[in-house]
């Protein structure tokens, strides 16, 4: 029984955290979901930026001052994470093994998890957004003042659209 269950809840933070590094990780989406897309510099900052958050080898660019890239250095840190987090859970439920009715339970669980996690973004993202982001960091250190570059290239509405879109990638990997 708890061989099962930890197989379920294996799958389970697999189907949630595989979206959203798809997500981190895709360039051309990051690029779609920005909402300046007018402006070519700031398009092509918020793309270098990504690349060093996603793990690339490029550096991040010198435009941010030292609280931004500390926090950008963070997530960067908090990424290649659930990436080794990602593999060892994925060996670790090989090993467990996998049933058809682990699989269904999983997707029983993520979606359990989307609706709650989805339905709270959707009623106030504020709360959510501050949420998510005390599970990974120090109160106050993502929270920049509205003139600084850092929100400008990343507004709140890019956050809004990155979050529906780990929703629907939730919700397919629930279905799979």
């Amino acid at each position: 029984m708890i061989r099962r269950l930890s197989s379920v809840a294996c799958f389970v933070v697999i189907g949630l955290v595989l979206p959203v590094l798809f997500l981190v990780h895709d360039t051309e989406h990051i690029e779609r979901t920005h909402v300046s897309t007018a402006d070519t510099v700031n398009q092509s900052l918020v793309v270098q930026t990504q690349g060093f958050v996603a793990g690339s080898s490029d550096p991040l660019p010198g435009v941010f001052d030292g609280r931004a890239a500390s926090h950008f250095a963070v997530v960067r840190g908090v990424v290649l994470n659930a990436e080794v987090a990602l593999i060892l859970l994925s060996v670790l439920a090989v090993v467990l093994g996998a049933s058809r009715n682990v699989f269904y339970e999983a997707g029983i669980g993520v979606f359990a998890t989307v609706v709650l996690l989805g339905g709270l973004a959707y009623l106030d993202f504020s709360l959510f957004f501050d949420w998510f982001h005390r599970l990974f960091f120090e109160p106050g250190t993502y929270v920049f003042s509205e003139s600084s570059l850092t929100l400008q290239l990343f507004p709140v509405r890019f956050f809004q659209v990155l979050a529906f879109d780990a929703v629907l990638g939730w919700l397919c990997s629930a279905v799979v």
